[in-house]
């Protein structure tokens, strides 16, 4: 995967890693004793400045407030110098490297969602990083597995904090830089969300369009010389996304591809949307035959067994269209919860423990239970238990504010920024939601724009939030005639009938049986293998293997759906087997 590698220990640690690379063009900065290194293609460079004792290295894109962006030698220049009042003015998706080995100083940073991934490891008194782990894996001694990160692949679908599948390898966190001098090490967050408790601002959606519209054609504007591409499903998120950006250009490709639902609704809705904006859209059709072990074993190795195999794409590995004829995809990941869709009203206003919140958020949690998880780790992870240590690390003072803390420190970074990690195997990949003015906003929805209560813990009576609704009628009149694939209602219907379709829509896909992960790993071609990867976990210390096969008999029988366990585990024996961690 492109990206930037670094080593406190010179030129070899990172010559190693670039030699695992499969990649043309490759950069190599070396002062003294630090190193720094970048891989990249050729329709998609880095910026690389070096003079004297000091070097640096921008992969992504950056724009600055009070700071000339075109000027690169002092941007890496301020942030060698004081880099926490520096990297809090620079917005963007971008990781960012430098170093000065007349003071013996090394600084890696992430942007503000941490889009652009970095992992490292400290060995042995010294430090390596990399864009990748599988880069950093066959330098260490010691590969232990972390349990608790398996843990945390069953429970949120994403890894908490800077974990990892492996305890020797931390991810770098969002908003944060990690300085390495004389020695020494420490590792800070640079900037912060301000959260506002409102519950009601009837101008919110006009200023937030606003902003959001500054952001795009700022993106635009830096990545204006690349092949642009957007991924635009029957959802309201790429819709709002692909709305904006045909005011400013027609040049940006779209891509659709059948899944999230199959069936090919996306493949109907994003052509509509595409022509209603005449963008030119591109189609992916999805073969559930083509799921074979070697495609999934594929995706979890270029994901870092960061998320579940279940969440890629698989079209993108199946057709080369994209990275022949894109330079960036152009990312909105996170949009969606961003824009009223993480906590429901009255979990934002209610005083109950936000550890119990958490743990029963529909976004924040999936659907496996808490003891099913806790028994088949053996009590070695405790769901609660994970999240109150999440919620005794923030400062904020408030539930409202802690629950969304601990939601935007580790849901969007890790869920969203790790799961695009597939894609940046093939190109470019930006995210336009890591702008600082756009947080800011973000962090102040009003309550009234969020969704709502549940009938009986299951029958929403919002299946969408009135935030996303009014964007898409605010941005193009056009665009909110044209059904949206979740609810089956057309954007410009009011919140009831989308209540009404959603739920009609709900019990006709249940009758319909729609294909799904779950009824394709009852294939035979697949079912042979989730059993082995079963098996092979089970044979595990951690593992309660008892409890894990009945689940995997109720499954494959079609008693019970444990596609997100089954998914989860057997994501984490496929890296584990992979790189032969040890217990």
């Amino acid at each position: 995967m492109p990206g930037i590698i670094g080593s406190t220990d010179g030129l070899d640690s990172i010559t190693r890693m670039v030699n695992a690379t499969n990649y043309l063009k490759v950069k190599l900065l070396c002062k003294d004793s630090l190193a720094l290194g970048v891989v990249y293609k050729e329709n998609f460079k880095p910026k690389i400045w070096e003079q004297g004792s000091k070097a640096g290295i921008i992969y992504g894109f950056t724009y600055c407030n009070g700071i000339s962006s075109k000027s690169l030698e002092k941007i890496i220049t301020m942030i060698l110098q004081n880099p926490e009042d520096t990297l809090s003015r620079i917005d963007g998706s971008f990781l960012i490297a430098c170093i000065d080995s007349k003071e013996k100083k090394l600084v890696v940073a992430t942007d503000k969602l941490a889009t652009q991934p970095c992992f490292y490891s400290i060995l042995n008194d010294r430090l390596i990083f990399s864009s990748e782990i599988k880069n950093i894996l066959p330098q260490l001694d010691t590969k232990t597995i972390d349990i608790k990160a398996i843990g945390d692949l069953i429970t949120f679908e994403f890894m908490l904090g800077d974990r990892t599948l492996v305890k020797e390898v931390k991810s770098l966190p969002s908003a944060s830089f990690l300085e390495w001098k004389q020695g020494k090490m420490r590792i800070k967050r640079y900037w912060d969300f301000k959260y506002s408790f409102i519950r009601r601002d009837k101008n919110y959606a006009n200023r937030l369009l606003n902003c959001y519209k500054k952001t795009v054609y700022i993106t635009l504007r830096n990545l204006n010389q690349h092949r642009m591409g957007i991924f635009l499903s029957g959802g309201l998120d790429s819709r709002l996304l692909a709305g904006v950006i045909a005011k400013y250009t027609n040049k940006v490709k779209t891509i659709t591809f059948d899944g999230n639902p199959f069936g090919g609704i996306n493949l109907r809705l994003g052509r509509e949307v595409a022509e209603c904006l005449g963008l030119e859209n591109f189609q992916l059709q999805f073969d559930p035959a083509a799921l074979k072990p070697k495609k999934i074993e594929k995706a979890v190795i270029m994901t870092e067994g960061m998320i579940p195999w279940m969440h890629v794409a698989f079209p993108v590995m199946d057709n080369p269209w994209i990275f022949e004829n894109i330079d960036v995809i152009i990312s909105n990941g996170g949009q969606g919860e961003f824009f009223g869709e993480d906590f429901r009203i009255e979990e934002l206003a209610s005083q109950k423990d936000p550890v119990d919140t958490l743990a029963n958020n529909m976004v924040f949690r999936n659907s496996v239970p808490e003891k099913i998880i806790e028994t088949i780790l053996k009590s070695k992870y405790s769901v609660k238990g994970e999240i109150r240590k999440l919620a005794l690390k923030s400062d904020k003072k408030t539930n409202y504010g802690k629950l969304l803390d601990v939601m935007y420190q580790n849901f969007y970074p890790n869920f969203h920024g790790k799961g695009a990690l597939l894609l940046h195997n093939f190109v470019g990949v930006v995210n336009i939601l890591s702008n600082t003015e756009l947080l800011n906003m973000i962090s102040s929805l009003p309550l009234n724009l969020r969704w709502g209560r549940r009938i009986a813990n299951k029958i929403s009576l919002y299946p969408v939030s009135p935030l996303k609704l009014e964007l898409i009628r605010l941005i193009n009149d056009n665009l909110a005639k044209i059904q949206y694939e979740r609810t089956g209602a057309a954007p410009k219907s009011n919140i009831f009938v989308h209540f009404i379709s959603h739920y009609l829509k709900t019990i006709l896909e249940r009758k319909k049986n729609a294909i799904n992960f779950g009824s394709l790993m009852r294939r035979n071609r697949l079912q042979r293998y989730i059993h082995d990867l079963i098996s092979n976990f089970c044979n595990r210390d951690f593992t309660n293997a008892e409890l894990l096969f009945d689940l995997l008999g109720e499954h494959m029988s079609g008693k019970a759906d444990h596609t997100i366990l089954i998914g989860a585990v057997t994501t984490a024996e496929i890296f584990i087997k992979k790189w032969g961690l040890d217990i």
